[in-house]
């Protein structure tokens, strides 16, 4: 699961239905990954797996340069 300092980020999200573009909270999407597009209802299942992947490399990445994050 991805810190705690990214848990509050807006990841954006485009429906492959519709294209409606809309955001949810990663700590939403860690919670439950299967959102409904609330323009036409399609179903998504994010990849949270690969989002948390990718935020820990921005962590670590963050810690290297010399900054702390709360």
């Amino acid at each position: 699961m991805a810190g705690k300092f990214l848990d509050s980020y807006d990841l954006p999200i485009t429906c492959p239905k519709c294209s409606n573009e809309f955001n949810k909270k990663v700590r939403e999407l860690n919670t439950n990954p299967n959102i409904a597009c609330p323009s036409c209802g399609q179903l998504i299942t994010v990849d949270m797996k690969k989002i948390n992947r990718e935020i820990k490399k921005m962590e670590e990445s963050v810690k290297k340069a010399g900054f702390r994050l709360r």
